[in-house]
């Protein structure tokens, strides 16, 4: 067996954390797509008040291997927690729920809703700050995604 054909991964590498955010309007936008590449209906009928509810919703995905074999979940995590941050880290806000799910691998992703009131708070009074999506893994350190003004267009 030469190297290449070795399950086993030396350097541990991994993916890192991904995370997915969802307005009231993308989150509808979401379910509709899976329905759709599910063959199943998705009508105006289907959506439901929990759909619209005025939440930003934050789905992070595990910190998986890119490899399984002998040492290879080195660095790897589950996401245990999730919050915003102000860019100057003064500001935190906690999920108003936060529901953990597994993912491939036995690793624990975490699905976490936060009141748009809240992300206002995050956002500053005229909405025009960036600011942090801070994961917290199970047994890596903090990852910090950065909301920018890019991105704006796209939020509540």
């Amino acid at each position: 067996m030469n190297s290449a054909d070795n399950a086993y991964n030396k350097s541990g590498t991994n993916t890192g954390f991904s995370v997915r955010v969802y307005t009231p309007k993308t989150w509808v936008e979401q379910l509709a797509s899976n329905a759709a590449k599910e063959y199943r209906p998705f009508t105006v009928a289907d959506i439901t008040e929990e759909m619209l509810e005025p939440v930003l919703r934050v789905i992070v995905y595990p910190d998986k291997p890119t490899s399984v074999g002998f040492g290879s979940t080195n660095g790897t995590s589950s996401a245990e927690h999730v919050v915003l941050r102000d860019e100057n880290k003064k500001t935190v806000v906690q999920p108003i729920s936060k529901e953990p799910f597994s993912d491939r691998a036995d690793y624990q992703g975490v699905v976490a809703k936060f009141s748009l009131d809240s992300v206002r708070e995050v956002r500053g009074p005229k909405g025009d700050k960036e600011f942090l999506i801070v994961v917290v893994g199970a047994a890596t350190k903090e990852k910090e995604f950065k909301v920018k003004e890019k991105h704006f267009e796209r939020l509540p």
